[in-house]
């Protein structure tokens, strides 16, 4: 590993690289993750292995279905695991559809709604960040 400040989940692959340093020339410091962070730090890294996990599903026609497909599973496992059922409407629909708009059609001040939300909506989506230099 390489010498620096860290803070990160010490995971399988850590443990071994931390084990591979000679202790007694290194200075290597852990600390319990404490209760009040845990869910914030835990489903981060989650988030990174559970993309890193379906990425491994060959591409294929399919491929968007399957990787919902595991994720309605971890859903599952989880409202079952923590015996709360009320996650389960988190079930991602097998269509595989992202809801972009809804918008009352009475009353819409522009002609063309489909053009309009097209104007309105970021070329990288909501969920990616961009940066705007007024360039």
């Amino acid at each position: 590993m390489k010498e620096g400040i860290y803070e990160q989940i010490i995971n399988g692959f850590i443990t071994d690289k931390i084990n591979e340093l000679p202790h007694d020339e290194y200075y290597i410091e852990s600390i319990p993750l404490k209760r009040k962070d845990a869910a914030l730090l835990l489903s981060q890294y989650f988030s990174k292995v559970l993309a890193k996990a379906l990425s491994f599903i060959k591409e294929k026609e399919e491929s968007a279905f399957n990787q919902i497909e595991i994720a309605n599973k971890l859903i599952q496992l989880l409202a079952t695991e923590i015996q709360n059922q009320e996650l389960e409407k988190n079930i991602i629909a097998t269509e595989g559809k992202i809801l972009k708009a809804i918008f009352s059609k009475i009353n819409f001040p522009y002609p063309d709604l489909e053009k309009h939300i097209g104007s309105l909506f970021p070329s990288t989506g909501l969920r990616q960040s961009e940066l705007f230099t007024g360039n």
